[in-house]
């Protein structure tokens, strides 16, 4: 009987999560609903095993704290640098891809850093030249 509650939790949960479609392939609540759920869903139909009943409740409370931002509550920070925190609503997401920054003029994080690393090459070379 409690494999049966434990999992209606957790089908609660997972069907209650958020879906952001603009991270296709790369956002929980699909994840949760394309790839986890039907795995976890496919053995309900057979009695669970009650050895594996409080492993789900474990999966369940994590999801539920992750839902409910307790974390994030837990350890306040002084200011939200993440990107879907302030930095990413100051310079807007879009401005933050590799593409974007091509159009700015800036090149993506690893063009600017092998960049950086032959100008230190060819300043060493020079010098070791003279």
């Amino acid at each position: 009987m409690a494999g049966r509650k434990v999992l209606s939790k957790l089908r609660n949960l997972t069907r209650a999560w958020p879906l952001d479609t603009s991270r296709a392939k790369r956002d929980l609540g699909e994840h949760l609903q394309t790839v986890y759920t039907p795995k976890v869903f496919h053995y309900s139909d057979r009695a669970l095993a009650p050895s594996s009943v409080p492993i789900i409740e474990a999966e369940v409370a994590a999801l539920s704290d992750l839902s409910h931002n307790k974390f994030k509550r837990m350890f306040e920070r002084k200011a939200d640098t993440t990107f879907t925190g302030s930095v990413g609503s100051s310079w807007g997401f879009s401005q933050l891809s590799s593409e974007q920054q091509q159009k700015f003029g800036k090149g993506s994080f690893f063009e600017r850093m092998a960049k950086n690393a032959n100008s230190k090459q060819n300043s060493s070379q020079k010098k070791e030249s003279v």
